[in-house]
């Protein structure tokens, strides 16, 4: 015969309610955003001082819809079109994540010499720039849908 055995208490985890300031959020990260493309901009002026003829362009501040950043150059003049992706810190585990648009990820598909720029700050506030050539033409990132735009069709 079975042994019957008295059901255990359920413990019951008390979730935490909060509330999201979206508002506060996004002109956090929009300020953050900014640092993080001066920051690039002045690195990237740096390095083609030498250079001379060549200006680096802060396209951000013109027009949103290209899909880049900040339109550098190479030493031989090839065009470099970089994206600039800015965070308070990397994860513990090492990996650097950021938000990609459909339009950055069309433009980085079509445009030759595309880079994402990843800036993150150490503890001390110290500004780290990581750089990925072509990210998306190889396996160097991986995509996870976070957000979908629904589509639906509603009778008058």
């Amino acid at each position: 015969m079975a042994k019957y055995s008295k059901p255990s208490k359920k413990i019951r985890s008390k979730s935490k309610k909060f509330k999201i300031n979206y508002l506060g959020r996004e002109q956090k990260n929009t300020k953050l955003g900014k640092i993080g493309e001066r920051i690039v901009y002045n690195y990237e002026v740096r390095n083609l001082k030498k250079l001379g003829t060549l200006k680096v362009k802060l396209q951000s501040e013109v027009d949103d819809s290209l899909g880049y950043d900040i339109l550098s150059y190479e030493e031989d003049g090839t065009p470099r079109y970089i994206e600039v992706k800015t965070t308070e810190h990397r994860n513990n585990n090492g990996e650097l994540c950021f938000f990609v648009s459909q339009n950055e990820l069309k433009k980085s598909k079509t445009l030759k010499n595309y880079w994402i720029y990843q800036v993150y700050f150490t503890i001390d506030k110290q500004p780290i720039i990581k750089k990925l050539e072509d990210p998306f033409k190889e396996d160097k990132i991986k995509l996870q849908p976070t957000l979908y735009l629904a589509h639906v069709k509603i009778k008058d």
